[in-house]
């Protein structure tokens, strides 16, 4: 976003074309991090990507340490 406010207020930019821009180097950065990370393989989905909740972070901790941390932070469910 930083990027896009220099090129618009300081180089004069048209904001589109500077979004449009910052949207194309974006991309390509989470793809070629997703393949870093062995989520995309050749542009494809070599398994499946998980966005944390909170139940998923409690399940995960459970997991962890067992049922005892769980119960400790029953106020996190």
């Amino acid at each position: 976003m930083s990027n896009i406010w220099i090129r618009v207020v300081f180089d004069g930019v048209n904001p589109r074309v500077a979004i449009d821009r910052s949207i194309r180097i974006i991309n390509r950065e989470i793809t070629r991090k997703m393949e870093e990370f062995g989520y995309l393989e050749d542009g494809e989905q070599a398994r499946e990507f998980r966005i944390p909740t909170m139940e998923t972070v409690t399940e995960w901790m459970q997991d962890a340490n067992g049922t005892e941390w769980a119960n400790q932070h029953s106020a996190l469910r």
